[in-house]
Order: structure tokens, then C-alpha cells, then sequence
């Protein structure tokens, strides 16, 4: 008999681990996405991203989920509201994305002897961890409610889903100027769709972490409730640049609290594809990001580099290669700075193409690369945007 119930608890202990093994399996697969695509902070080139996303899925690798940081936001908007890709691309060609772009623009009073002004006092507020000026003077006017009939529903689960980075902002105008000490003054906030949020469940902000001194705290928001343009907004907000988003009786400022977000990209789905940047320069990218969130945003650009992605997209030499010539970052004269989105549909029409060309020609080839994780193919590795051990590894 005791050998009959040993037979019998071993056949019941294996079928116990086999139901409970195909389950946990199971629960895991329909959990994690299988490949994530990264849209980073990069001006409003939004279709540089497309092309990225476009070049993708004609070689069967759509991303089941695209993240989107700053400029990169509305490129995840259009992923997430248009699952045509021919659609996508006649979309960010059209009237009514021209319009949108050109919603944004200087305020009147901004030429370059103000502007220089607010770079030097950046600068300043760099060494004095005081609470920055986000709220008043900033370079640019952007509507607060940004309006698209194309962009304006919530998160989508039909097609490539969407995940958006902002900051919220823990003070007031009335606290600008004051000390911080080491209070954590801005807090991570994801949008997305409320499936894709249940996986974020206890993600810990990379920059909280990675930079203990920050003013950025440890707990990330997620939000599941805002529309889709709602969030892009709240993302763009680049801090001294434009305008804050508010959504109720919160403040949210800018993607650029993280705008490689690859952990996040990681903790979410098998695969990444990401793009290997260019650094941020000196003298303005660096200062304002470490006088808002006190953090140094060329070191954090190193650290992701360093890290392991399947697909690395080369976008490292945008500024020469694409911005120069196609880009719509804004430009500077002796009148002032001006807005980068022209004035004419048809000048704005062939940029767009050229956006989309080549964030398509990078795309496809960072997926030609037969090793996975290769970066041997980036343009442009210096100390500003990578590792001496990266530079190292592939003799630059």
C-alpha cells in the first residue's frame, strides 16, 4: 500500500507542476509584449520615427507597443490612433498634421538677446539646486488643448499600443526661485491603455534610481484615463522651452525626464528596437534638464547606450545629417528665433518625405544587422553619447 500512494502522490505532484508550469507559461506570454520600438526625444520629427516604424513592418516586425518621450510622443500617438501604414504616412503628409505643427509658435517678445538670457540663467540655476522657472517665460506658445479629429480618442488595444513619458511637478509658481535641498520635486508618469499598465505595476523611475541626488522621486504614475493628445501634450512640454501642459489640477512637464526609456521598454516586451542618439549638447540640452531635474542627461544617454537592446537604429548624426537640411527645430537669426515648421504646405511636404526616408533607411538598417545587439554600424560615438568600454569595443 505505501508504495501504491507513493506511485499516486508522484503522478499527482508531476500533473500539480505540469498545470501550474502551462499556466504561469501561459500568463507570461499573453503578459509581455513580444517587441517594443522607442520613439526618443528629438524635436517634432515625428516622421523620422514613422519611417522607422514603416520600414519595420515591411519586414514583419511590427512592434506590438511603441514608447514615445518628448518629441517623440506624437510619433506614438499617430502609431497608436492609425494602424494603416500607408495611412500613417498620408496622415503626417496632410493639411490637417501641418496645421497642428504650426499651432506651436515664438512668443513675440523672444529674440536672441532673451533667449540668451534664459540660457544663462539655466546655466546659473545648474549650480544653485534652486526650483526652476517653468512656469512663466518660456521660449514658445503651444496650445494647452492640442486638437487633431485624427488624434483625439484615448489609448488603443486594437493595434500597436502606446505608452507616453511626462513629469508631473510637485510645486507652484509661487516656490520658484526657492531652495530644493533634497525634497523630489518631480514625479515619472506613464499614459497608456489599462492592459499594458497592469504590466507596470511597481516600476521604479530609471532616473530616480541611477541618480539618487535627482529631484525626480522613485514612484512612476500611471495613467490610464487622458486621451491621447491629452498625453503627447504633457510630453512635449520641454522645461523653459514651451508652455507646461495642465491636465486637471496637475502640472506636467516633459518627456525629457527620460527620453531613452529603455527599461521600461524592457520590463514590458521581449524585444526592443531603439534608437542610438546623438549627444545633448552643452549649452542649452545639458543645462536644462540639470537645472530642472538634477540630473546630467549626457551621462544618462551613455548609461543607455551601454545597455542591451536587440536593434539599435542609428540616429546618432541627425543634427548634420537630417536636421540641417530637413529638420524643424527652430532657427536662429539676428531678428530672433523662428519656428522650424514652414510656412508653406508644399516646403513642408518635401521635409516631412525626407524625415520619413531616413528614419526608414536607418530602420532598415539596424535590422539587416545579423547579430542582435550590434552597434558597429553607429556613425557617431563620442564621450558625450558613449562609453569609453562601448568606444573601445569597436575601435572608435
Amino acid at each position: 500500500m505505501r508504495s501504491g500512494y507513493s506511485s499516486l502522490s508522484t503522478l499527482f505532484t508531476v500533473l500539480a507542476f505540469l498545470f501550474v508550469s502551462f499556466n504561469l507559461g501561459a500568463s507570461d506570454a499573453f503578459a509581455k509584449y513580444r517587441s517594443s520600438m522607442v520613439f526618443s526625444g528629438g524635436g517634432f520629427q515625428s516622421a523620422m520615427f514613422l519611417g522607422m516604424l514603416d520600414a519595420a513592418e515591411e519586414l514583419g516586425q511590427k512592434p506590438d507597443v511603441v514608447i514615445g518621450a518628448c518629441g517623440g510622443s506624437i510619433a506614438a500617438v499617430i502609431a497608436n490612433s492609425i494602424g494603416d501604414r500607408h495611412e500613417r504616412r498620408a496622415f503626417i503628409e496632410s493639411e490637417e498634421y501641418f496645421d497642428l505643427l504650426r499651432s506651436a509658435s515664438f512668443n513675440e517678445d523672444t529674440g536672441v538677446l532673451q533667449a540668451l538670457g534664459k540660457v544663462i540663467r539655466m546655466r546659473e540655476r545648474k549650480y544653485t539646486n534652486t526650483l526652476p522657472a517653468i512656469f512663466s517665460g518660456y521660449l514658445m506658445n503651444v496650445p494647452v488643448d492640442l486638437t487633431s479629429p485624427k488624434l483625439s480618442q484615448g489609448f488603443s488595444t486594437d493595434g500597436i499600443r502606446a505608452m507616453i513619458i511626462s513629469a508631473l511637478v510637485k510645486f507652484g509658481p509661487e516656490d520658484v526661485g526657492r531652495r530644493r535641498g533634497s525634497r523630489k520635486v518631480f514625479k515619472e508618469v506613464i499614459f497608456t491603455d489599462k492592459e499594458t499598465a497592469a504590466e507596470l505595476q511597481g516600476f521604479e523611475s530609471p532616473i530616480a534610481k541611477m541618480f539618487p541626488k535627482s529631484a525626480v522621486e522613485t514612484g512612476v504614475d500611471v495613467l490610464t484615463s487622458e486621451s491621447l493628445m491629452a498625453a503627447a501634450r504633457a510630453s512635449i512640454s520641454d522645461p523653459y522651452y514651451m508652455n507646461p501642459a495642465s491636465i486637471g489640477n496637475d502640472r506636467f512637464v516633459t518627456g525629457a525626464i527620460d527620453m531613452y526609456p529603455i527599461e521600461a521598454a524592457k520590463l514590458i516586451s521581449d524585444e526592443v528596437t531603439m534608437g542610438f542618439a546623438g549627444d545633448f549638447d552643452t549649452l542649452v540640452e545639458v543645462p536644462a534638464i540639470k537645472s530642472t531635474f538634477r540630473f546630467d542627461s549626457n551621462k544618462r544617454l551613455r548609461y543607455v547606450h551601454d545597455q542591451y537592446a536587440e536593434r539599435w537604429v542609428d540616429i546618432s548624426n541627425t543634427g548634420k545629417a537630417l536636421y540641417a537640411t530637413s529638420g524643424f527645430n527652430p532657427k536662429v537669426s539676428i531678428s530672433g528665433l523662428k519656428w522650424g515648421i514652414p510656412a508653406d504646405h508644399e516646403t513642408f511636404l518635401r521635409k516631412v518625405r525626407e524625415q520619413f526616408a531616413f528614419g526608414r533607411a536607418r530602420a532598415l538598417e539596424g535590422f539587416a544587422r545579423t547579430t542582435l545587439n550590434d552597434k558597429s554600424h553607429i556613425r557617431e560615438m563620442n564621450p558625450k553619447n558613449s562609453s569609453r568600454g562601448l568606444r573601445t569595443m569597436y575601435g572608435r
